[in-house]
């Protein structure tokens, strides 16, 4: 899971994301040094639930009070990408 981690992350613009295995409930992150954890484990949570409500092939946007969140559900993972909006 850490190499597609790294894959993920190498995308221009990316500078974190967060996967979760759908059926063992395994997460893993790799987040900025500027999220503080307890922000990242907030999105570690809202991921677990929209993985639990979504399909096997969907692909949303979600509102954060920092931001966006891209969320993608496959057959086996749901990956969520932030986008925080700073002024």
């Amino acid at each position: 899971m850490e190499n597609l981690l790294n894959q993920i992350r190498g995308v221009v613009g990316v500078k974190g994301v967060i996967i979760l295995e759908r059926f063992s409930g395994k997460s893993s992150a790799l987040m900025p040094a500027s999220f503080d954890e307890s922000y990242a484990d907030g999105l570690k949570q809202k991921l677990e639930e929209v993985v639990g409500l979504a399909g096997n092939d969907a692909l949303m946007r979600l509102k954060l009070a920092r931001g966006w969140a891209f969320v993608k559900t496959t057959s086996n993972y749901g990956f969520l990408i932030p986008r925080l909006i700073w002024f």
